[in-house]
């Protein structure tokens, strides 16, 4: 949880390399999908869209809440827009 509210704060002040290192340390499958939502989220801040749609798709597959994976899958629609 701290690893991924560190990893927003890092995407907010433009740290996305450290943001994504900072995910690579989130480990429990119950937090797989909200890393993965944060991480398409500084994939596309670095304009890498591609590894963004990669990474929200892992987010809806893995144990989303139904929220969760609505937003995700919103975040993919606007990718293909």
């Amino acid at each position: 949880m701290v690893n991924l509210r560190l990893a927003r704060i890092q995407m907010q002040e433009k740290k996305l390399d450290e943001a994504l290192k900072t995910l690579d340390g989130v480990k429990g499958e119950g937090w797989m999908a909200m890393m993965q939502d944060v991480r398409g989220d500084v994939l596309l801040a670095k304009g890498d869209s591609k590894g963004a749609r990669e990474a929200y798709s892992k987010g809806i597959e893995s144990n989303a809440s139904q929220a969760l994976a609505a937003v995700m899958r919103m975040k993919l629609n606007n990718l293909s827009s």
